[in-house]
Formats: structure tokens, sequence, C-alpha cells
């Protein structure tokens, strides 16, 4: 069955955590509240309670019962699929306020992207989410005027990697786009979280010319991963990295992320499950955006 919501649909979910071969092996229930927010993707349920759709100001309360399919975007764990026995097609819009083509600016906006770069995802996938990044930067003026975005970009596996600082990334769309065609995909099952945030806060949020930091944007980080993190404990780093940012955001890109890292990514973003969403693949990517550009305000 198949049901059309627009707008985000809030509630609160009982997620229980199957292995993907469908055994009976022991399954995991996470309690979490979730906010799904997709583009024309199917979430699948298992028991799940009926609700209707309500605004984001007035969330309802159903309390559902879910398989880890927990779907292409949604704040819940995900893994394979387990005999859905219903689904629900899912639509939203772009906040209104948010800097875009479509509507009027309203700020300046730097955005620092941490794009996993390790075999938790095959090439192919990181590919996507480099044309994703264009298909997103495309919403906006470029450049370091006011009312316009920057973009800067870390990818991390066996050891972090930085492209430049906002200022020579973001000068224009075209430099943007280039910069983008080079992020660098590592062959090693490493995700080097520490790593990765030392190299944002080295590179990126120094106030001055080098880094192209503006101390009156608003700063949005977007962690990407696939996966469990490796290496040095991150979360002191990690700790001391986001009061500079207006707000950091954690994608989840795979399964794996979802019941590997549920709470690695919620410690990242400061304990708010809002600020956490799950996908399933990287067809899911265009769909996010509207999403992502609710926190670039």
């Amino acid at each position: 069955m198949k049901e059309k919501l627009t707008g985000n649909d809030n509630f609160n979910v009982t997620s229980t955590v199957v292995s993907t071969d469908s055994s009976t092996s022991a399954a995991s229930e996470t309690s979490a509240s979730i906010n799904t927010v997709t583009t024309s993707l199917l979430i699948t349920t298992v028991n799940q309670q009926k609700s209707e759709p309500t605004s984001a100001k007035s969330p309802t309360t159903p309390k559902p019962k879910t398989t880890s399919t927990v779907p292409q975007n949604s704040h819940s764990p995900a893994s394979s699929p387990a005999s859905p026995s219903s689904s629900r097609a899912i639509t939203t819009t772009t906040t209104p306020g948010c800097i875009s083509s479509a509507i009027t600016t309203v700020t300046s906006v730097d955005i620092a992207l941490v794009i996993d770069s390790s075999t938790s995802i095959s090439r192919a996938y990181f590919q996507a989410i480099q044309s994703f990044i264009k298909l997103w930067a495309k919403n906006y003026s470029i450049g370091a005027g006011t009312n316009q975005v920057q973009f800067a970009f870390v990818t991390y596996s066996l050891w972090a990697a930085g492209y430049g600082s906002f200022s020579t990334v973001s000068d224009t769309i075209e430099t943007l786009d280039s910069v983008v065609d080079d992020l660098a995909y590592q062959n090693h099952n490493d995700r080097n979280m520490f790593d990765a945030l030392t190299k944002v806060s080295n590179t990126l949020t120094a106030t001055g010319f080098k880094s192209g930091w503006r101390s009156n944007a608003t700063h949005l980080m977007v962690v990407f991963s696939g996966d469990s993190f490796t290496g040095p404990d991150w979360r002191s780093i990690a700790n001391n990295l986001r009061p500079q940012f207006d707000r950091v955001v954690a994608v989840g890109l795979t399964p794996n992320a979802a019941t590997n890292q549920f709470q690695e990514l919620l410690d990242l973003v400061g304990g708010d499950t809002s600020k956490v969403l799950y996908i399933r693949d990287s067809n899911v990517l265009p769909g996010i955006i509207s999403w992502l550009e609710s926190y670039a305000c």
C-alpha cells in the first residue's frame, strides 16, 4: 500500500534491526525520533500502524514497528528489507527562506563537506556523491560575496585529504566543479574521522583570508559516512569543533552506517537525532538536497 505525504512526517519509532539473510538471529531494538525527508522514495515497514500526516510543528506520535529497512531517507537505522507489509511514498519541498536559485537569498553560507572515501562505499557510489555535490551547488550563487555560498571539502579513509580552502574552492561555480572532479577515492577500509576533523579545524575554520571562513556567514558541516569510524578517538575534537558551526549534520550512506555507527553519528552531531539522515544507496542522493538546504539557512 502506498500513501503519499507532503512535507516532513515526524513520528516516534522503535526500529528492529534484522539480519540481512532473514535468519532468526537476535535482533536489536533502538528507540529514535524520526523525521523522514525524501523525494519520491519508498519506506518499507513491518507491522506499521497508520498515522495521518501532519506538519513538522505538530508531529503525531504513533509507535510503529519498523524493520531496519529504514529506507531511503530517514533518521533511523537501516539495513536490508525483511518481508515488508506496507510502503509509503514520501515527498518534500524546499524549506522557505533558505538560499536557493529559486527563492530570495537571505544570508551567506559556508558549507564544509566531510566525505567518506573508503571502501565502505564503492567507487561508483563515490562518483555519484561527486555528481550530487555539483547538482546541489547549482542551487546557489557561488562565491565569497554577500548572499553567496562557499563550499569546501575534506575526504577521509586511511588518511584525510583537503582540497584547498573556502576561498580557493568556491571563487566560481566552474572552479568548484573542477575541485569536485578532483576528489579522490581511497581503496582502504579505514575511516579516520580524527584526521578528517583535524583537517577541518586546521584548514577551514580559521578566520582570515587563507581559509575563506567568513565570520558573518552561517556555517554548516555535513559528514557523509558509510560505516563505523577507525583510528584515534575523534570525540574530543568533534566537541571542540562543533560550536564553531551553526549546524553539524550527518548522512549515513549505507545500511552499515545505521547498524554499526548509529551512536557515533548521533555523538558527532551533538545528540540531536533530527540531524542524522540514513539512506540506503546512491540513487537517493538527489532526494536529500531539500533536507540539507533546510540546515543551510
